[in-house]
Formats: C-alpha cells, structure tokens, sequence
C-alpha cells in the first residue's frame, strides 16, 4: 500500500506554516511561507505564501486542514476551498485558526484555549458542544490583546496631554512610538489613511512593563484583566468542564497573562497552562484523523 500523508496549515496575518504526517504521526515535511489572512493581504499574496510554505513538498496527501484566519467567514472558506484542493492534491477542511490550536493543546480533548496576541479569542469544546467568545477584530476591540491594550495606552496618552486625565509614564512611548509631540498630532497620525492599525499592540509591552509603577498602566491591566477572566470563565463554566479538561493560554501575550490570573483563576478545578504543542500541529493531526485510518 503507498504511503498516506496527512496536511496540517496554519495561516495567519504573519506566516503560514505547513506540516505533513505520516500513518504513523510523525512529521515527514514542514514549511513555511508569508501572511495568509486573505481579508488583510488580499488573495494572490495569500495564495502566494501557501505556495511559499508548500515549495519543496511533491507528493499528494489524503486529506488536509487548514486552520486560517478569516476562515468563520464563508468568502474566506470558499476561497481556500478552491485555491488549496488544486495544489494539495486531496480534499481539505477549511477551519477557523483558533480551533486547530485548541486541538493543539487538548489533543482534541475537552477543554478550552484562550489567544493572546494582536488580537484575542477564546474557544473550546467538550463532546458535541464548541463555544468561541471575542475575535471580534480591530475595529471593536478583543479584550487582552495587544492591539486593546494600545489602544487604551494612546487614549490615557491623550487625556494626560489635554489635562482631561491622570498624568501616566506612558506618554513618552507613545509619542516616541507615532513619531509626534501633541494631543493633535498623535489623533492625525492615527486617523492618517495609511497608518497600520495592527501597529497599536507594538505598545502593548510598555502598557505590562509600566504597571508596576504607573497607575494608570495599572488600571489597563486590570480593566483588560478582568474581561480575560470573565472571557475564560464564561467558556470553562458554559461547557460544564470539570478538572479533567485542559485549559491553556497561547500567543504572545499568554505568558503574562497566564501570570496575571494565576492567583484569581477558578474553574471547577480546571488547570491553566500555556499551550506547548504549535497549531500547525493540531491541523496536521486533525487531518489524520479526519482522513486517516486513526484508532
């Protein structure tokens, strides 16, 4: 019998990653490639960077599953539906990323993941019941995330230098970070039609590294804080998960995160700790099972 080969991607605003396994579940192939989230670089870049991320793979696969961004969209997964089966060889699933890194942590066990990066989005599942909370993107804000914790640091910028609010350690970052030295010229620079919006979370670090010593940092920590925890506790309580389910955190914020709660967090026991396994993973390992002859 040929051998079958089983294919896991991951696909997000910064890289897509690909990895194949085989029958047995090791790994005979990785790759990787540029941006995929089509909804932010358009469909030939996104298309480009699965080729990029697939160059030196040859063979066919059994089946495959793409975990991309955008993919709760049904332009998105039609996209990737038609774009990947001509160069994957076999048929795929297109699902959301945040489930393929659930499957990661949990080994596709009951449990939950919450992500902490740019943006953020919790999920999880136990048996039949799946749950995401958040995701909802830059334009209305996902609590924890990067891109919400610099947005609160140049409105307290802002309201520091119009005298409307505490004065905050956090105003000679930010200026330094637009390259601006008023209220008014921060406010053009972010309304200016080419500024990056995925940019703002680059401030996210100085918003953790000051709320030792300022309050008003302080404050965004806990404010944000306490919308993760209700976030996590929500899904946890909703899918009636007991202490044998896994809980995890994942992305760049998660460590700290992960140290934030570590004296609030209560669940009906359920641990909390940060995913080990990469996402790419739980697609590749999804596909097998999916595909595969998996016991």
């Amino acid at each position: 019998m040929s051998e079958r080969y089983y294919l896991g991607i991951d696909g997000g605003g910064s890289h897509t990653r690909a990895l194949v396994l085989d029958d047995t579940g090791s790994v005979v192939y990785r790759g990787e490639g540029g941006p995929s989230n089509v909804l932010v670089v358009g469909e030939e870049r996104a298309r480009a960077s699965l080729e990029e991320a697939l160059a030196t793979w040859t063979d066919s696969v059994t089946g495959g599953v793409l975990g991309m961004a955008g993919a709760d969209r049904p332009q998105v997964t039609r996209f990737w539906q038609t774009s990947a089966v001509p160069r994957i060889g076999g048929p795929v699933l297109v699902v959301g990323d945040y489930r393929i890194a659930w499957g990661a942590l949990t080994a596709f066990r009951p449990g939950f993941i919450g992500i902490f990066g740019t943006g953020s989005v919790v999920y999880g599942e136990n048996g039949t019941q799946a749950l995401k909370v958040g995701g909802y993107g830059w334009r209305l804000g996902d609590p924890g995330s990067g891109l919400e914790l610099g947005r609160e640091a140049i409105k307290a910028t802002l309201n520091a230098l119009q005298h409307i609010g505490p004065e905050t350690l956090l105003v000679g970052p930010v200026l330094q970070w637009a390259g601006v030295d008023s209220a008014e010229r921060l406010i053009s620079r972010v309304y200016d039609e080419a500024f990056d919006w995925r940019t703002v979370a680059d401030l996210a670090p100085w918003v953790v590294r000051l709320a030792g010593t300022d309050p008003v940092a302080h404050a965004i920590i806990d404010r944000q804080g306490a919308e993760v925890h209700r976030q996590l506790h929500q899904v946890c309580r909703r899918l009636g998960l007991d202490r044998s389910a896994i809980g995890g955190l994942a992305g760049g914020l998660a460590p700290f995160w992960l140290e934030y709660l570590s004296a609030r967090w209560s669940c009906s026991g359920v641990p909390l700790s940060l995913a080990s396994r990469e996402p790419v993973w739980g697609a590749a390992e999804w596909a097998r099972r999916a595909f595969g002859n998996f016991s």
